[in-house]
């Protein structure tokens, strides 16, 4: 009999070991299970703030990109513009300088008609019939206002096509401005030039 209650204590405080090591062993799980969840959460997170600062990213350089095409196009506007300009520049040039010889040829005209009209009435003593020189002075005359008048019209459009052309260079210089303003103006030069190089690997093809 004290043979069998001995071991029937041993059995039960194996028993008891057991139990306790089953119950270590259902904590260190516990344990091991709930710092997988933290991991997992910490992962989830990570990968969702990896992803807002994608999304932020691709949103910056999509703006940065759709700036830098505005300014692009704003600027060739502005060129074709600034080329108009200095056409219509050139072409109210050329109109004043044949508007300005013809006036002198006039000038001269006029005066060697006079100086006719002077020399036939010191030559007869009288003017006699000099309708016809009257006629004609009063015709020239008459021209040379004209011609006058065309050439102060043409020297204010002048002046008002190199006003305009000033303003162009001012608002195409003050666009380069705001682009090297730009906190990424580097980038953004970087695009505008490998964008330029492109088209004239373009046109070279």
């Amino acid at each position: 009999l004290n043979v069998l209650r001995g071991r029937q204590a041993r059995l039960e405080g194996e028993v008891e070991r057991e139990r306790g090591a089953l119950k270590e062993a259902h904590v260190r799980q516990e344990r091991l299970h709930r710092a997988v969840a933290t991991l997992d959460a910490r992962l989830h997170l990570e990968n969702q703030e990896r992803e807002a600062t994608s999304r932020d990213a691709h949103a910056s350089e999509t703006q940065l990109l759709a700036s830098l095409q505005e300014l692009e196009q704003e600027e060739e506007r502005k060129e074709r513009e600034l080329d108009r300009q200095r056409e219509k520049k050139d072409k109210i040039e050329g109109e004043l300088l044949g508007t300005t010889q013809e006036r002198t040829r006039w000038e001269r005209s006029l005066v060697e008609l006079r100086d006719a009209k002077d020399s036939l009435t010191k030559e007869t003593g009288v003017e006699g019939d000099l309708h016809f020189m009257r006629t004609e002075i009063n015709r020239m005359q008459g021209r040379w206002r004209t011609l006058e008048a065309t050439q102060r019209e043409l020297s204010g459009q002048l002046e008002q096509s190199v006003s305009v052309e000033g303003s162009l260079k001012t608002r195409t210089l003050a666009t380069v401005q705001k682009l090297r303003r730009d906190p990424n103006s580097a980038k953004a030069t970087r695009l505008m030039h490998e964008d330029i190089l492109k088209r004239k690997i373009a046109k070279i093809k």
